[in-house]
């Protein structure tokens, strides 16, 4: 029984660390329910955005661009990049 709190807290730790850097692809799909959310609307089911996913892109975009990390940047832009990023 005591096991199990640790299990748990193990198990929640790894799942955030494969959030820390997620691929363009991911990027992508994650960003596209942000961008084209009206379109998506009718075929996206809730929790499927990952906020940790999308902050996470948003991130790595001003770093990889050396933009500023408190300026603010058009998530549409950024979905573009990915999206050009993930067809390679």
């Amino acid at each position: 029984m005591r096991l199990l709190p640790i299990t748990i807290i193990c198990m929640l730790f790894l799942m955030s660390c494969n959030n820390a850097n997620p691929s363009d692809c991911e990027c992508k799909e994650n960003l596209d329910l942000v961008v084209n959310f009206e379109k998506n609307a009718s075929k996206t089911y809730i929790g499927q955005f990952d906020k940790h996913i999308y902050e996470a892109c948003i991130k790595n975009f001003k770093d990889k661009n050396n933009i500023d990390s408190n300026a603010e940047v058009l998530v549409k832009k950024v979905f573009k990049a990915y999206k050009e990023k993930c067809v390679q």
